[in-house]
């Protein structure tokens, strides 16, 4: 891959863009309105293709058009063609190396930047353009109490698994550390594989990688 980043910029943050590279956490700001977006953007498409006589399906990977992209947002995209590029800038956040770390990011980036806040800038819209988190639209927040909005980020985050419900605090035998962990995913970043999680939390097994596992109750 060259070394063309079309309109975008790159975070200091980020840093060079690693050459596994699956995607990217992206942010689009309006520069007149201050207005934010933040997205994810895949670099490259895989497809399988069935061919006769093999019994493998032939992976194809193919380059998408991520230089040109402007989000998948409509009202982004509408008001970057009526006002021009010039007056976007478009910030690559974060280098992510597989699809599961790619989603997981942008959600998590979504939850903590709170992009669906009712804060408002002075033409009194919100701040963020962003209508969902994770692919999952929700009403404005402003209809929301906190612990729905908890529920809401709970489920974008896979964290509403039944055999997850809560909080699963991982304690290590040897040091007697504990570590809180929410869903799935962040079950997977802290190192466990879920269904041995799920087997200790049920008392088929006593540990996992040295460590003991409990649920904590669910938010009501």
């Amino acid at each position: 891959m060259d070394n063309d980043m079309g309109h975008w910029l790159v975070s200091s943050d980020a840093g060079d863009m690693p050459t596994n590279v699956f995607g990217f956490v992206y942010e689009i700001i309006n520069r007149t309105t201050g207005r934010r977006y933040i997205g994810k953007k895949q670099i490259y498409s895989y497809t399988f293709k069935r061919e006769p006589g093999k019994v493998r399906r032939t992976k194809t990977v193919k380059e998408s058009k991520w230089r040109e992209y402007t989000s998948s947002s409509k009202q982004v995209n509408s008001e970057v063609k009526s006002q021009g590029k010039d007056n976007f800038e478009f910030l690559i956040l974060e280098w992510c190396l597989t699809r599961a770390e790619l989603t997981y990011s942008e959600v998590e980036l979504q939850w903590k930047r709170d992009v669906l806040s009712r804060d408002t800038i002075a033409t009194g819209e919100r701040k963020y353009y962003n209508e969902m988190i994770g692919a999952i639209k929700f009403v404005a927040p402003i209809f929301h109490k906190d612990s729905t909005r908890m529920k809401m980020r709970m489920s974008s985050l896979g964290m509403l698994n039944s055999n997850f419900q809560g909080m699963v605090v991982a304690k290590c035998l040897k040091t007697g550390k504990e570590v809180g962990m929410f869903g799935t995913e962040d079950i997977r970043r802290n190192g466990f594989t879920p269904s041995e999680v799920t087997r200790c939390i049920q008392g088929k097994h006593k540990q996992h990688k040295g460590y003991t596992f409990k649920r904590l109750d669910s938010c009501n």
